[in-house]
């Protein structure tokens, strides 16, 4: 909740803000960051608009900038849960994993149900190879939200990396069978599934992604697919395409290695 010093911000100012949030949803986070900016600078300890920049500058990989204007924001509210948040993705962004943890805990302390810092810690956890307490907070955060693929297809990873393959799989099944999926979902489903070695799965999900949105990405994830199947000429004739979208030195290494396995002329 914010403190009286909010209540007062002229409608001018407060209109600022709504604007630069309506850029920011858009994903045009320079003109955000501007608006925000005007709404500072007319009223300078505006927490929202505070910890809206410290968004946008998270959003821009200005990690150190983020921390400075969400720092502010705690210094005037300092139970804010947004900027606690917004500051524990700067330090996530920074490599500061044990400040990160820190200002993620606390604002867990002061918002349990609140699905961005339950999500963060799992990811965090995850990221720092603690497996089970990533399981543990992906479960809370479908819990909260149990639409969040992203959360099924992580704690489906972590669960397979820690020996439990049938719940694990349980977890990959149940995103498969959301047929709603956003083009990333499916991409990053699939490159679950490619780890846990469901190879004709991840092939299946990425030819319908294809035939819809058709991406390097894309071409280059069922590329591995069809060299783990053994269909090298499929394979090769995705990763040329994926390289002929976009450079990547990844896609290099793979077109090397499935080179390799294609039969001599």
């Amino acid at each position: 909740m914010a403190y009286e010093i909010n209540e007062s911000v002229p409608p001018k100012v407060k209109l600022l803000n709504d604007i630069g949030g309506y850029f920011y949803d858009s994903g045009k986070y320079l003109d955000a960051k501007a608006y925000f900016s005007l709404a500072i600078k007319m009223y300078p300890n505006y927490v929202d608009a505070l910890v809206n920049r410290a968004a946008v500058y998270n959003a821009l990989k200005k990690f150190q900038d983020a921390v400075h204007d969400a720092t502010r924001a705690l210094k005037i509210e300092p139970n804010n849960v947004q900027a606690l948040n917004n500051r524990g993705n700067s330090y996530t962004g920074l490599g500061k994993y044990t400040q990160a943890l820190e200002d993620y805990k606390s604002a867990y302390r002061l918002a349990p149900k609140f699905l961005d810092v339950v999500f963060n810690i799992a990811n965090l956890y995850y990221r720092l190879n603690l497996r089970l307490d990533a399981v543990r907070y992906y479960t809370q955060a479908i819990e909260i939200h149990p639409g969040l693929t992203q959360a099924y297809i992580f704690r489906g990873s972590a669960l397979h990396e820690l020996g439990y393959q049938k719940r694990g799989n349980a977890d990959f099944d149940a995103v498969i069978r959301m047929q709603a999926r956003s083009p990333g979902i499916s991409l990053l489903l699939s490159q679950a599934l490619i780890q846990v070695k469901r190879f004709k799965d991840a092939e299946k999900i990425l030819t319908q992604l294809l035939l819809e949105n058709e991406s390097a990405d894309a071409l280059a994830a069922r590329a591995e697919a069809f060299y783990y199947l053994k269909n090298y000429s499929a394979a090769l004739t995705d990763i040329d395409r994926a390289i002929g979208i976009k450079s990547n030195i990844d896609y290099q290494a793979l077109r090397m290695k499935i080179n390799k396995k294609m039969p001599k002329k």
